[in-house]
């Protein structure tokens, strides 16, 4: 691995606490079809492209419907959902995290595999608009997570090698993409991922703030 020169954020778990609202949102589209999803039946298949979950969940509940039918309704749920007031929180020390990459001049970006239009919605309310210098949703790339082709595509518009890459990340199939994209991952499980294997992330952090405190010797 290179040095590092830049740090690429993953968005839902790992800088916004948007996991149970997520959930919310997929069972009131698939409400319809009799379907409803626990915590853990949703946090195996986070990560991913809505309608590369939705598919899967089709083919192991055999329900009718359209796919793209059913992740309109999705992701309608979704923007109602996060509009709610206080709804949608920050994770703790997102913030620090943020300052502390700018104060070592590193480069910011966002991959994340929700689609560009709610990512857009979510900086806009947090203030977080200017912070990425790329920002690549999972709606601008052909295949999600776990194929590295976000993180590949992040690190083309960033103009930046990817073994000078570091990623955070919350989920399992995110580190998977991160590390095939030779890139160095960090998993940051949130309270839903914790019991989720992380061992092949190259470190596992408790918190935004772990990172924080262990930049400087991450990014040598």
């Amino acid at each position: 691995m290179g040095r590092i020169q830049a740090v690429i954020f993953d968005l839902d778990g790992l800088m916004i606490d948007s996991e149970p609202l997520q959930l919310r949102a997929i069972n009131r589209a698939l409400a319809p079809a009799g379907v409803a999803l626990s915590e853990a039946d949703w946090m195996r298949l986070v990560g991913q492209k809505s309608i590369e979950i939705i598919r899967q969940l089709k083919d192991r509940y055999r329900f009718d419907g359209d796919l793209a039918e059913i992740e309109a309704a999705k992701l309608d749920a979704y923007r109602q959902i996060i509009q709610e007031k206080d709804a949608l929180k920050l994770m703790p020390g997102v913030w620090d995290a943020v300052r502390a990459c700018q104060s070592l001049q590193l480069k910011l970006a966002l991959a994340s595999s929700s689609v560009q239009a709610d990512i857009a919605v979510i900086l806009n309310k947090f203030g977080l608009d200017s912070t990425f210098a790329a920002v690549v949703s999972g709606d601008q790339v052909a295949i999600g997570k776990p194929n590295p082709a976000i993180f590949l595509e992040t690190a083309r518009r960033l103009a930046v090698e990817p073994q000078n890459c570091l990623v955070l990340e919350d989920s399992p199939g995110g580190v998977a993409a991160a590390n095939a994209a030779g890139m160095f991952s960090v998993a940051i499980p949130n309270r839903l991922a914790a019991q989720q294997d992380f061992s092949a992330a190259n470190v596992v952090l408790s918190d935004l703030f772990e990172f924080t405190r262990n930049l400087p010797r991450l990014v040598l």
